[in-house]
């Protein structure tokens, strides 16, 4: 329903080092680079290599070798979040984008029988209300599936 939730394992290593991004405007900014596991950096390469092989293409080594991290770039000083709280806010901002992509597709939030704006409204905050429920249903369903497994 929602797509496979997955609980990462832990990154070995998370490096930060300043940059300047901008083609005419230089900026200073932060590339966070977080080395993945071997599983999941090896998930990442079957995927790549199975789009490469649908468009009858191969991918670069580089673009193999670069699916064993996550780069991050931010503007966010190292005084304020480190790298690694950094990498984990970007990990839980991507289920919401995940959430939300969910919601839209599978509620229907951009199509309404209605012209009137309240009435609109009324049904997209119904379809919220109703995804919301959908997901805590499924949530709640997949870690009692995961917990009896463990107990077996």
């Amino acid at each position: 329903m929602f797509g496979k939730v997955t609980q990462r394992t832990p990154a070995r290593y998370v490096a930060m080092q300043r940059i300047r991004v901008g083609k005419t405007a230089q900026l200073d900014a932060y590339l966070i680079a977080e080395r993945l596991s071997e599983a999941d950096a090896n998930q990442r390469r079957r995927h790549l290599k199975h789009r490469a092989k649908r468009k009858s293409e191969k991918p670069s080594q580089i673009r193999l070798r670069l699916a064993g991290w996550n780069l991050y770039i931010t503007n966010i000083e190292s005084s304020r979040l480190t790298p690694k709280q950094i990498c984990v806010i970007a990990g839980i901002r991507w289920q919401v984008e995940l959430m939300f992509k969910a919601f839209k597709s599978l509620g229907q939030l951009n199509v309404s029988r209605s012209r009137k704006p309240y009435r609109i409204l009324c049904a997209l905050y119904a379809k919220l209300i109703a995804a919301l429920i959908r997901h805590s249903v499924f949530t709640i369903s997949t870690f009692e599936k995961a917990t009896d497994n463990e107990n077996v």
